[in-house]
């Protein structure tokens, strides 16, 4: 399996463990989370055992609601037996469970409880990005390191440590025999070796290296309100769905100003996704009309009911903005569109991953085959999740974006509705 991270949580802490997921790999962090990992026609358990088996660190969503599961300890416990470093992130003051404490008690853990949740999944993201490192390093592989790597993130910073504490409460240990100790020992010696083999690569950077600049990373997302009536979601990283506007038919897109999306930009390395949903309609692709290879900074998006059941929804229309230029309007042709949902970025919002939903719709045609259009769409940011149509079932389809990459816009087929859609994905060279 192609992942880091194992992400352990209760499904009433979804809108966490979601958050979790999408800071992680809008930091290029693989991640592994349930439901939406688990293989269609595959057994629940068994997905659960080999993802934790083939993952190189878990992270573990602690709360009342983890304290109540009977699966997050079972979970923990694999890990443990298996020697995979435990990194639990504690959303609110509760004590962990005797059989949680088992496992946890003497493992540090990171302290999420004040608000906004994007200060602490930014120390997460240091966190597993310094474990990651040091075990490419010990089993004798080619540390790959992110461009936006600075010495903070390098390694447990002083921040990230300070964040951390121990349980509220110990577990017993008299009773337990030496075999039970040996996961709990492995754990704890295997993070204090972390904390000082970090901290002895970036006394080496201090000493040896010159001082150059930092390179950008990607920071905490700061939305402010965008201008006009659109109001922007408040700045907790958690899914929202944008405010619907009232219906207003699509405007021609603007001349773009000099030296924007019109000037081509050639030093840029441009892959396309694959594109799901049906084969009707037209093709469309974004690519042509950001020649600046400037990323998204808005996006539009109009729902239809579905004219032959107004119980199905549809994704009608989509059109996005680069800058101040907008793109052309996809679809649109359809009846019974709905308010138009508007979506701004902040200037330092990093999309991390696009979840396409597709369906199949009761419609009638000439050769009886169902038309198959797109239903739903999400994009995750490294600090919210903006969900467009119908995002009620899955499992959806993934593009996702690995570090470094941008969002340059969509490529598909339209007619009355979205028929068709992926994305166009851009890496500076």
């Amino acid at each position: 399996m192609d992942f880091d991270v194992f992400i352990s949580h209760s499904t009433k802490d979804k809108v966490t463990a979601d958050a979790t997921c999408a800071a992680l790999e809008a930091a290029g962090i693989r991640s592994w989370i349930a439901p939406r990992d688990v293989s269609p026609g595959t057994e629940y358990a068994a997905a659960i055992i080999d993802a934790i088996d083939s993952c190189r660190v878990m992270v573990v969503i602690v709360s009342s609601n983890a304290n109540a599961s009977h699966q997050i300890p079972r979970e923990i416990e694999r890990a443990a037996s298996r020697g995979v470093p435990i990194v639990p992130m504690r959303i609110e003051e509760i004590v962990p469970t005797k059989s949680m404490a088992y496992f946890l008690g003497e493992i540090h853990w990171l302290d999420a409880l004040t608000p906004p949740l994007t200060a602490h999944l930014q120390r997460l993201v240091e966190t597993i990005q310094a474990i990651l490192r040091v075990a490419a390093t010990s089993d004798g592989a080619e540390v790959q390191t992110p461009p936006a790597r600075s010495q903070q993130s390098a390694v447990f910073s002083a921040a990230s440590l300070a964040a951390f504490s121990t349980f509220p409460s110990k577990p017993n240990t008299s009773a337990r025999s030496s075999t039970k100790m040996l996961p709990l020992l492995a754990s704890a010696i295997a993070l204090v070796a972390v904390a000082f083999a970090g901290a002895f690569f970036l006394w080496q950077e201090q000493r040896l290296a010159s001082p150059v600049p930092d390179s950008p990373r990607p920071s905490q997302a700061q939305p402010a309100p965008a201008p006009g009536p659109i109001a922007q979601s408040p700045a907790a990283p958690v899914p929202v769905a944008p405010t619907p506007l009232a219906p207003a038919p699509a405007a021609p897109a603007p001349a773009a100003p000099t030296g924007t999306a019109s000037a081509p930009n050639p030093e840029f390395t441009i892959r396309r996704t694959a594109a799901f949903g049906g084969s009707g309609g037209a093709a469309f692709d974004d690519t042509s009309e950001n020649r600046g290879r400037l990323p998204i900074s808005a996006i539009r998006v109009v729902e239809n009911l579905n004219p032959a059941d107004t119980k199905q929804r549809i994704l009608g229309s989509l059109q996005v903005r680069w800058g101040e230029q907008f793109g052309v309007v996809h679809g649109g042709k359809g009846p019974n569109a709905q308010p138009a949902q508007f979506v701004e970025f902040s200037p330092d919002e990093k999309v991390g991953r696009v979840d396409v939903n597709w369906m199949p719709y009761h419609f009638p045609t000439s050769n009886n085959v169902p038309p198959q259009w797109v239903a739903g769409l999400a994009i995750w940011t490294d600090s919210r999740v903006y969900s467009f149509g119908d995002m009620t079932f899955g499992p959806s389809n993934q593009c996702t974006l690995a570090y470094g990459e941008i969002l340059l816009g969509f490529y598909g087929r339209s007619g009355s509705f979205i028929d068709q859609i992926g994305c166009v994905i851009g890496t500076p060279k």
